[in-house]
C-alpha cells in the first residue's frame, strides 16, 4: 500500500513539473527594432565618440585662473548637480534592489508567553505556570519563468546609466554656461 502512495505522489511530482515546464519561454520573446533611414546607417556604423567628448576639467585648458574658480565655484554650489548626484545614489539603489529581487529572502520571528494562574482543585489552591516559545522561519524566492526580473533588472541599469549620462550633462552645461558668461 504505502509503494501504491509513493508512485501516486511521484505520478503527481513529474506531472506538476511538467506542467510548470510548459508555463516556461523556451525563448526570450524578440524585440522589434525599427530600421533606420538610410542617411542614419553610416552613424550606426560609428566608433565610439568618447575621444571628440571634453575632459572632465576642459576650461583648466585656457590657464585662466578666474574661469577656473568661477567654474569650480559653480559646481560646488550648484544645486542641480547636487540633484543630479542625489539621482545617480537613488538609481544604484534601485539597481541594487531589483537585483536583490533575483535572490532567496526570508523572514524570521519569535514569540514567547508566560501565564501564571492559580487553580482551585478539590478545595486546595494550586499554582501553575504555562510557559509557550515560538520560532518560526519562511523562506521564499521568486522564480522568474517569464523573465520579469530580468527585464527589472536590465531597466535598473538603464536607468542608472542614464542618471550617470545626465550628471555628466549637467556638468558640462553649467561650466559652459559659466565660461560662456565669463567671455
Amino acid at each position: 500500500m504505502t509503494s501504491d502512495k509513493q508512485q501516486y505522489g511521484l505520478g503527481m511530482i513529474v506531472c506538476v513539473a511538467l506542467a510548470m515546464a510548459g508555463c516556461a519561454p523556451a525563448v526570450r520573446p524578440a524585440v522589434d527594432v525599427p530600421s533606420l533611414p538610410p542617411k542614419f546607417e553610416a552613424r550606426a556604423t560609428a566608433g565610439p565618440v568618447a575621444a571628440a567628448l571634453p575632459g572632465a576639467a576642459w576650461w583648466s585648458d585656457f590657464a585662466d585662473p578666474q574661469l577656473t574658480s568661477l567654474v569650480e565655484q559653480a559646481l560646488t554650489r550648484s544645486t542641480t548637480i547636487r540633484l543630479a548626484q542625489a539621482r545617480i545614489r537613488e538609481a544604484r539603489a534601485l539597481r541594487s534592489q531589483s537585483r536583490a529581487a533575483t535572490l532567496p529572502s526570508g523572514s524570521v520571528s519569535a514569540s514567547g508567553t508566560r501565564q501564571d494562574g492559580a487553580n482551585l482543585w478539590g478545595g486546595a489552591l494550586a499554582q501553575d505556570r504555562t510557559d509557550s516559545a515560538q520560532l518560526t522561519f519562511s523562506p521564499s524566492w521568486e522564480i522568474d519563468l517569464f523573465g520579469r526580473l530580468d527585464a527589472q533588472r536590465d531597466r535598473a541599469d538603464s536607468d542608472a546609466a542614464a542618471a550617470s549620462f545626465d550628471f555628466a550633462a549637467s556638468r558640462l552645461s553649467l561650466a559652459a554656461d559659466t565660461a560662456s558668461a565669463l567671455f
